[in-house]
């Protein structure tokens, strides 16, 4: 066969299995295309993509680095190979590659998104605020730039500055739920009087049902099997709060939507939102009043092994969140496996020590609804059982 009719081939089964999103074909076929076109520019970048997307993350970079020495000021191979470089967790390496990008395209607000977030793991909180800044005369209305200026200024203790700037948030995105994690905690930990159309008190809208399984006595132990049975669960995955713990990769509710256990699972969720809903219409919080007509349900397992938790974070995707015990170990001691809600969260600097906080301890059958905004972690527990939940985020469909 021709060089040429083995191109059309190959190019052919490429854009099918990008079609299907069978990326390890893709993968293989971009492969055989280099063999045949070796001075493709446009496939090796291509194919980087792809071996980082199968998580060949090492040879996606050394090719990068190929097409680097042949083009080294090409914006898109850069952008790249600085992403690269902050999931390895060299984020010195990913500011020098930010710095050239910054000089060559100096109006390029990706990189002074992500500059300002890698200082942020090197904690140089002075050049977050200066990068943000000059991030800003670009793009005054750019809410990631203004959370990444807010961040900065907090650990440098300039929290009034910070809250003028959660204003500012606010007046572009009444609904913004950064505005509304952040501002809630600036608001108490300062005594200042301020109130937000989105949610106020969100600490109030935490509710707990019991789920009715009168119809199925063996429910919870149907679903720590099939939980079990599920393939895809990730030891402590990388960027997520579970420690000592395994959690699923996908969406339970998109990828296993047609199996029985999730379709009762969906169920019992949409009823108890519904009742939630129902619970706080009187509340002028856009947080009820405006709740999206269309949305979607993501979710996933936890299971907590021997002194497992979940650190401190919240869930900005999403508008209401949730979890739903399906096993607890018994005998646990004083706050052990509990849930915390706090005004507090990750490691945020803290000016007063009187922060809000609500426990709430975890059984077999209960589900808890609550804004996404609130930060929320797991008491690490001590003991053989595991502890295993469904947590999911009811997210505004885009349309």
């Amino acid at each position: 066969m021709e060089t040429k009719e083995k191109i059309s081939k190959y190019r052919k089964i490429l854009e099918k299995s990008k079609k299907n999103r069978e990326f390890s074909l893709t993968q293989t076929t971009l492969e055989k295309l280099i063999e045949l076109e070796p001075n493709n520019k446009e496939i090796k970048f291509e194919l980087c993509h792809y071996l980082f997307v199968n998580s060949n993350i090492i040879k996606s970079k050394k090719l990068l680095e190929d097409l680097l020495k042949v083009d080294p000021n090409n914006i898109e191979y850069l952008k790249f190979y600085a992403t690269q470089n902050e999931i390895l967790k060299n984020p010195k390496k990913a500011v020098e590659i930010y710095k050239k990008i910054i000089s060559l395209s100096p109006e390029d607000i990706f990189s002074y998104i992500n500059i300002a977030k890698m200082y942020n793991f090197l904690g140089d909180y002075k050049k977050i605020i200066h990068y943000s800044e000059q991030g800003l005369k670009i793009d005054d209305k750019n809410i990631i730039i203004y959370n990444n200026l807010i961040a900065g200024l907090m650990y440098q203790e300039k929290f009034l500055e910070a809250f003028e700037y959660v204003k500012k948030i606010e007046i572009l995105d009444n609904m913004n739920h950064s505005a509304i994690s952040l501002g809630s905690y600036l608001i108490e930990q300062l005594g200042i009087n301020h109130k937000f159309k989105f949610i106020n008190s969100p600490m109030n809208y935490i509710r707990e049902f019991k789920i009715n399984n009168k119809d199925n006595d063996n429910f919870f132990k149907d679903i720590v099997k099939y939980i079990g049975k599920i393939s895809n669960k990730v030891w402590e995955p990388r960027n997520k709060s579970t420690r000592k713990g395994f959690q699923t990769k996908d969406n339970l509710f998109s990828n296993n939507k047609n199996d029985y256990e999730i379709k009762n699972i969906a169920e019992i969720i949409k009823s108890s939102v519904k009742s939630y809903l129902t619970i706080f219409n009187k509340s002028d919080d856009y947080f009820i009043k405006k709740f999206p007509d269309s949305v979607t349900l993501k979710g996933w397992s936890v299971t907590l092994k021997n002194s497992g938790y979940q650190s401190s974070h919240n869930h900005p995707a999403g508008w209401i969140s949730g979890v739903m015990y399906i096993q607890v170990p018994k005998d646990l001691k004083n706050d052990e496996g509990k849930i915390e809600f706090s005004t507090h969260g990750y490691d945020m600097p803290i000016i007063k020590s009187n922060i809000s906080t609500k426990l709430f301890t975890p059984e077999e059958g209960k589900l808890l609804l609550f804004p996404s905004s609130i930060y929320h972690r797991t008491i690490p527990f001590k003991s053989n059982d595991d502890r295993i939940s469904i947590a999911f985020d009811i997210i505004p469909k885009i349309n």
